[in-house]
């Protein structure tokens, strides 16, 4: 799996972290299908717990703003709970129902944030 995470200030970055992670469990087919992942790619790599102090780093006091970000909340505390560490309290902003307000085109077109930024002109380079 992938945490990849944003702390901004208005328009600077205060924080990151961007990390492979061994999720010490197969994935799943239908994971690495959506995510083109597969279990040899995080074999090797650190695990939840090990990028925990960063992750919380970032989290603490702040409004986490995702796509679907339920689904990303969801996933952060079950690997919390996993470590053994209580979930801090966030806000969250979801940009999913932003899409599918704004988009006219159908629901698979506004289920990813990258077709969704295709769709109204906008580029994203990185990952």
């Amino acid at each position: 799996m992938e945490i990849a995470m944003l702390q901004m200030r208005g328009n600077d970055i205060v924080g990151h972290v961007d990390a492979l992670v061994n999720p010490q469990r197969s994935l799943k087919f239908g994971a690495m299908q959506v995510n083109g992942m597969t279990s040899e790619m995080v074999a090797e790599q650190p695990t939840f717990a090990e990028v925990l102090p960063e992750v919380q780093g970032l989290l603490e006091g702040t409004v986490v703003v995702g796509h679907n970000v339920r689904f990303d909340l969801n996933f952060l505390q079950a690997e919390y709970v996993i470590a053994g560490v209580p979930f801090p309290s966030v806000s969250a902003l979801d940009t999913l129902p932003v899409a599918r307000k704004r988009t006219t085109s159908p629901p698979i077109a506004w289920s990813r944030l990258l077709t969704v930024w295709a769709l109204w002109g906008t580029s994203f380079t990185g990952r």
